[in-house]
């Protein structure tokens, strides 16, 4: 039935329960004896709220911080500062909170959940701030914030997630995380030094390979892609290029469009062809690396953008150094696998139940909803940065 509904319904799915998730569900519900909720042990709130401060580029005012927009984060990847906020600027607002940072003189190690991701996925940091695209907790007890962030980027912990804890909509493309999502996830009564050790060293492991995987090809197209343009260039609505538009489409968000061939497509309609497949590749990736997911794509947007003339080399260097970044996603699905196996470990997980979540969460539609890994990020850019008039 569910292959079905696939078929009918697409992306467009909520996770259904199923008879095998409710023992497990059982046992990890917090109950107050083997398990707490997580609420217990870190408090969570939202990043900090700017009532009308604007993020600039470069420090401003009395008290600028650099600031983490939620698009930034990944597993184990705290971000790249957008840019500076003025906490006291903040702080002078009528609507302006400052979160967790209304004492910001004692930097202390913080944990940053994306408030709008296809599944939650953490990181810390202690030196960055982050506003409210972004849950931000603290714990309130001596246990570590990397033993949390281990937990929350498990399998087990995602799993648990889509199938009690899922609130807000699930649209094939984003979910909403709300501090009361993270409040409910369980843990420990007590927690085991050497439980919380194992924990936090898989965490300190992802966190190396994390900041590995952030030189990654997607940034180095888009690097290129300027680099490129401020030579030679076509404008996207030159002739040559062929661009053509589908009528039954106004707009799309960027999390929408999937590559077909030469053709961006949306669902079961066309919504642009061009000349070749390498061209619509390139637009396919800039589209899908500049902006965030719930962003709107309209025709205009996309014949302003700027092409390399030499586009097709481009795409074939770029091609050849995602195939040999293989090894480095390899070396990072490892040790998740290892986070994986400390949190079943942690909480009782049989071999047996192991088996069924990783089957479940590969199966539709739990295989949509997978974290943000850090070779999926880049620096944020506008799209307006690769339009044409940038590069006259």
């Amino acid at each position: 039935r569910v292959s079905n509904l696939h078929s009918s319904y697409g992306d467009y799915l909520l996770p259904l329960l199923q008879p095998g998730d409710v023992p497990i569900l059982r046992k990890l519900f917090p109950n107050n004896k083997k398990w707490q909720r997580l609420g217990g042990v870190v408090e969570w709130t939202y990043g900090i709220q700017r009532g009308g401060v604007e993020v600039t580029e470069t420090p401003e005012g009395t008290r600028p911080t650099p600031v983490v927009a939620g698009r930034s984060l990944a597993v184990a990847w705290p971000g790249i500062p957008a840019g500076y906020v003025d906490l006291d600027a903040v702080a002078k607002r009528p609507f302006g909170k400052l979160s967790l940072w209304k004492n910001f003189n004692e930097p202390k190690p913080r944990i940053f959940v994306a408030e709008i991701a296809l599944a939650p996925f953490a990181s810390t940091s202690d030196s960055l701030a982050v506003v409210n695209t972004v849950i931000v907790g603290e714990a309130n007890t001596s246990t570590e914030t990397t033993a949390v962030c281990a937990f929350l980027n498990s399998s087990l912990a995602r799993f648990y997630w889509a199938q009690r804890l899922r609130s807000g909509v699930i649209q094939g493309y984003y979910a909403h995380i709300y501090p009361r999502t993270l409040d409910d996830f369980p843990w420990p009564v007590e927690l085991a030094p050497e439980h919380e050790k194992r924990l936090a060293k898989g965490y300190e492991k992802l966190a190396r390979l994390a900041a590995r995987a952030k030189d990654n090809p997607h940034e180095w197209l888009l690097e290129e892609i300027e680099k490129l343009n401020r030579q030679a260039h076509y404008k996207l609505s030159d002739p040559v290029l062929d661009l053509r538009f589908a009528s039954q489409l106004a707009e799309a968000t960027r999390a929408e469009l999937r590559l077909n061939g030469s053709t961006l497509e949306v669902g079961m309609f066309s919504f642009a062809q061009f000349r070749d497949a390498d061209l619509a590749e390139l637009i396919f990736r800039l589209l899908s690396f500049t902006g965030d997911e719930t962003q709107s794509i309209k025709p205009v947007d996309i014949q302003k953008l700027a092409v390399p003339q030499e586009y097709s080399a481009l795409m074939r260097e770029y091609r050849a150094r995602l195939k040999s970044f293989g090894a480095v996603e390899t070396d990072f699905a490892q040790a998740l696998k290892q986070v994986d196996n400390a949190v079943y470990d942690l909480f009782e997980i049989e071999a047996e139940e192991r088996a069924y979540i990783e089957s479940r969460l590969a199966s539709f539609p739990l295989n949509r909803l997978k974290p943000r890994y850090p070779w999926q990020t880049v620096k944020a850019r506008p799209i307006n940065a690769y339009m044409e008039d940038r590069f006259v």
